[in-house]
């Protein structure tokens, strides 16, 4: 299931202005007629496709597709990509979902609201949460999208040696929870998350003299108090830790973390992430 917006132009509209439009954007891959968009930091996906034919037997030069079922901020992420094409080409759009745009303009708050309804009722359609489907308040998945659609914009912003990572979602002691990874105490931005995921080699605890590599997992909570000693300042709702070398006393406090003994259970694609709110 999919919510589907249908594009057409008053002009002549050809393959190689579809391609050349989408090819010169961030995050598409373009074949087949297809353009798809895919962030490898948000998760996000969707695609546009040229010369489409409805079951109906309807020709639009292009059909946009958006998949039922998704985190709430995939229409918020294809939204912009949709107001490009169609100002780049001045297209008109034809809405075939109940309550859908009838106007032939792209109404930002009715592409939002027909989603919505229409994802809520997939979701609802599946019954409770189904198998191999995790929820979180639509609060949480919000700001998690909003870190890692900025995320590669602040980290070109920054010095080379200080590193911004993107928040995933983990299943952590039954729960699902947000996390990032900070291997070795590495000069960071870090957000505030639920867990920390920490892969130790400079600073692996040692075993008969010799560093064992591993990984530690610590909530934020538990250690917010390191955070906090060594932040250079605040930015973007985040902690900055801003040093060439972890301090001793940092170092020292990773390095005594225990090992994770698989109360990390699984790393959780966007996608298998909704809003708790949807069911």
């Amino acid at each position: 299931m999919s919510y589907d917006l249908h594009f057409n132009s008053t002009k002549s509209f050809t393959q190689a202005d579809f391609e050349s439009h989408f090819a010169s954007r961030p995050n598409y891959s373009v074949e087949q007629n297809q353009a798809w968009y895919e962030n490898p930091d948000t998760g996000v996906y969707f695609s546009f496709d040229f010369e489409f034919k409805s079951e109906t037997g309807d020709h639009h030069p292009v059909t946009f597709f958006l998949d039922y079922m998704r985190p709430t901020y995939f229409a918020q992420e294809a939204q912009p990509e949709i107001t490009a094409f169609i100002k780049a080409f001045n297209l008109t759009v034809k809405d075939p979902q109940d309550g859908g745009m009838t106007t032939g303009k792209f109404d930002t708050q009715n592409f939002f609201q027909i989603y919505k309804e229409g994802n809520q009722h997939a979701c609802q359609e599946a019954g409770k949460t189904p198998k191999g489907i995790s929820v979180l308040p639509t609060l949480t998945l919000q700001e998690a999208w909003l870190w890692n659609y900025a995320r590669l914009q602040r980290q070109n912003s920054l010095p080379n040696h200080l590193y911004v990572p993107k928040i995933i979602f983990v299943g952590y002691k039954g729960q699902t929870t947000t996390a990032i990874t900070w291997p070795d105490a590495i000069p960071t931005l870090i957000p505030k998350v639920d867990l920390l995921i920490i892969p130790r080699a400079k600073l692996a605890p040692r075993k008969f003299l010799i560093k064992v590599k591993n990984t530690a997992t610590i909530t934020h909570d538990a250690f917010n108090y390191m955070i906090e000693k060594h932040t250079t300042k605040p930015l973007h709702n985040a902690a900055l830790l801003d040093y060439q070398e972890p301090p001793q006393n940092l170092q020292q406090a990773i390095t005594d973390l225990p090992r994770d003994s698989g109360s990390l259970e699984i790393l959780l694609s966007n996608d298998q992430v909704l809003d708790a709110e949807l069911f």
